[in-house]
């Protein structure tokens, strides 16, 4: 699993074995409540770049392991949900996350 804290959100990604080919990644970013509309869209983009480190690590180690096939869920990042969703058409969403 990989965290990454910072002041305005907090970025968790963490991967597991579906089975011996193919990996699921679950990546979440979180904002606290206290977060205002205007101060979220300033840190998203920050956010993102965490989200892409993050998911490309953990992308990384499950192929080291063994993975063909990478399939990765956004929570928290309805953009980049999108992207990496239309990647993995036919896996049901309750493998991945």
């Amino acid at each position: 699993m990989i965290c990454c804290l910072h002041s305005g959100y907090a970025v968790r990604v963490e991967g597991r074995f579906l089975d011996r080919s193919r990996y699921a990644i679950h990546a979440v970013v979180t904002y606290p409540h206290s977060t205002s509309t205007e101060e979220r869209a300033r840190l998203a983009q920050e956010a993102q770049v965490d989200l892409l480190v993050a998911i490309a690590e953990q992308s990384h180690l499950g192929r080291k392991r063994g993975a063909r096939f990478v399939y990765v869920a956004v929570e928290g990042d309805r953009e980049l949900d999108d992207f990496f969703r239309m990647r993995a058409e036919g896996v049901p969403p309750e493998l991945v996350a």
